[in-house]
């Protein structure tokens, strides 16, 4: 349950935060737009390519997921503390009571994140220059791997969770959720994409995220519980079995 939860609220952080995908990456996907030019069929208003310009945004953040989780995991497995799993949810759901709060209260940016992403995409565009013009679907998909790897504020937030998820599975799930997340706003950006991502919209996606935090936190709370008193019981047992042992060991 709890591993759900954490990938659910990347998918609403994705979706009620794309206002700031909108304000950090809109520019560049006008930009793929004009790049792109007649050949690649753009021009008649199709989505072939600005889908596979995302779909490779959304494998390059599964791909960070990934690395980010597996790292995570490679800590835990390092630390071997009794409990440390449980630390990583409790600080995972605190994160996204975090960002919801932050939703929640209309905030939009993520300050010197997003300066040091726009600094970081100046280094990565020069990169895809052989890409273009993108006049074939496997350009359009290798402009949008290289996309996927510019910093912002959401992105880190959520990179942060997918490192706590401690599993190279659960940060690709998690990033990967993002990613579709913030998909629909990207296809669409417009004055309908403006009326979708509305204060109210924020708002209340903000709280259903710290809902989803508070109840995450609750679970391994629970499940803290639980492993302690199993461990009550485990030693417990031990006792009474070294007690025996004791016992007919007497003369």
């Amino acid at each position: 349950m709890i591993e759900t939860l954490t990938p659910v609220a990347a998918l609403v952080a994705g979706l009620v935060g794309s206002g700031h995908c909108v304000l950090m990456c809109g520019a560049i996907a006008g930009a793929l737009e004009l790049g792109a030019g007649r050949a690649a069929g753009c021009a008649s208003g199709t989505l072939r390519f600005p889908l596979l310009y995302n779909l490779g945004r959304i494998a390059s953040y599964a791909s960070a997921g990934a690395l980010a989780g597996g790292l995570g995991g490679g800590a835990l497995a390092l630390a071997a503390v009794p409990g440390a799993r449980i630390a990583f949810t409790l600080f995972a759901a605190l994160l996204i009571v975090v960002v919801g709060l932050r939703l929640a209260a209309g905030g939009r940016r993520f300050g010197v994140l997003d300066r040091a992403g726009a600094a970081a995409w100046r280094r990565i565009a020069p990169l895809t220059r052989g890409l273009f013009p993108v006049t074939t679907p496997a350009r359009a998909f290798g402009v949008g791997l290289a996309w996927g790897w510019l910093p912002c504020g959401m992105a880190y937030a959520m990179l942060v969770a997918a490192w706590l998820s401690g599993s190279a599975l659960g940060g690709a799930a998690i990033m990967g959720m993002f990613g579709v997340g913030t998909l629909p706003a990207m296809l669409a950006l417009g004055g309908g994409t403006a009326r979708l991502l509305g204060t109210p919209t924020r708002r209340w996606g903000g709280a259903f995220l710290v809902v989803l935090g508070v109840a995450s936190a609750v679970l391994a709370l629970s499940l803290a519980g639980d492993l302690a008193e199993l461990r009550g019981v485990e030693d417990a047992d031990r006792l009474a079995v070294h007690r025996d042992h004791a016992h007919l060991g007497e003369p």
